[in-house]
């Protein structure tokens, strides 16, 4: 359009004084006239329609490669948008996967608390206490008392 518009203000033999909505405004009433221009040809019945004159001619090229621009245009929207979305989906497979990961280390960690990698600090404590005593040679508390249990166990059983 800026360059329809520079090349009629630049004509000396007439005068154009235009600027790019009277361009635009001009292209379109010649648009619709064309395409009711086409319609009223389509729909006469048995009469043949009269030759499209040089001027109606360029029209229909135009506007078939305005909309092939417009179409071309779309299809590509339509592939940036499907690969903004393939991102999108990619991204969001990968969050999955790490916080998946996450909770799954978060489970292996609770499984090992639980199958007794770590004692608790009485535990802990009766086994030190235990260690100490058994090396000095004399039975240590823990000893006493389970010997004691055992004996009325096998008390209770008779």
């Amino acid at each position: 359009m800026d360059r329809i518009v520079d090349t009629l203000n630049k004509v000396d033999q007439l005068k154009f004084i235009v600027d790019q909505r009277a361009v635009r405004d001009r292209f379109v009433k010649l648009e619709k006239a064309c395409k009711k221009k086409t319609r009223e040809d389509l729909r006469a019945s048995g009469i043949a329609p009269n030759e499209p004159s040089e001027l109606d001619q360029a029209l229909e090229e135009i506007i078939e490669k305005i909309n092939f621009a417009e179409q071309q245009k779309e299809a590509s929207c339509a592939e940036k948008q499907q690969e903004i979305d393939k991102e999108k989906e990619t991204a969001e497979a990968v969050r999955r996967r790490a916080m998946e990961r996450l909770s799954e280390s978060r489970a292996r960690e609770v499984c090992r608390k639980r199958k007794g990698g770590e004692t608790s600090e009485s535990v802990g404590y009766l086994r030190e206490e235990r260690s100490g005593h058994e090396s000095k040679g004399k039975p240590s508390r823990f000893e006493k008392e389970r010997s004691l249990h055992r004996g009325k166990k096998s008390g209770e059983r008779t």
